[in-house]
């Protein structure tokens, strides 16, 4: 039992309910053990999440070794943890494309012409009490999967990681450890480099 951040009302959580209610089955169907549902829980107090109104879910995948499980954070939690926070003073952030001389241009937003090629994504936050802003800047190819919303939102996708890292950057304390599924997704994908393994 804890209150989540901005709530006014504590919430519960219990293994049967994460298991039952929360937690996302791998590809082979393998749901979470008592210990990770209870793992997750923990984190989701400790982090100040609350799964109730989507901040963060748990998702499994299969290994060599058995199924393992990660708590993923939802885009609007770093939306909300930086809103909050007394130095954030706005975010900006778009995508990188090729112009069909191959130039790289970084334009706002995740729309592109018909002449353009995507890629990558970038994000700028702002802050009110430093001068240089925290700058990120990512390459398509490092995270799109080619499945899912990757296959029909490439430009939406890409931002979404650069915005995430720009403001976990720039706010470790408060969004330190809390990655996108998007940001998993490339990580599963990509054999030689293992998963961020949830906290023990």
């Amino acid at each position: 039992v804890y209150t989540p951040f901005m709530a006014k009302t504590p919430v519960t959580l219990t293994a049967n309910t994460v298991l039952a209610l929360i937690a996302k089955p791998t590809k082979a169907g393998k749901m979470p053990s008592v210990i990770q549902c209870i793992r997750f829980a923990k984190l989701c107090e400790a982090r100040g999440l609350n799964p109730w109104e989507g901040d963060a879910y748990l998702v499994g995948y299969d290994t060599k070794d058995g199924p393992e499980f990660n708590l993923i954070t939802a885009h609007q939690a770093f939306l909300k943890r930086a809103e909050t926070h007394p130095d954030f003073n706005g975010m900006e952030s778009g995508v990188i494309v090729a112009d069909k001389d191959g130039k790289l241009i970084e334009q706002p937003g995740d729309f592109l012409a018909n002449d353009q090629t995507l890629a990558g994504g970038w994000a700028k936050v702002h802050f009110k009490n430093r001068a240089i802003p925290t700058y990120r800047r990512l390459n398509l190819s490092t995270f799109n999967t080619g499945y899912s919303r990757w296959a029909k939102d490439p430009g939406g996708m890409i931002v979404k990681c650069a915005e995430a890292d720009a403001l976990r950057s720039s706010f470790p304390t408060s969004l330190g450890g809390m990655y996108l599924r998007e940001e998993f997704d490339a990580m599963l994908d990509d054999a030689p480099r293992p998963p961020v393994p949830m906290p023990r």
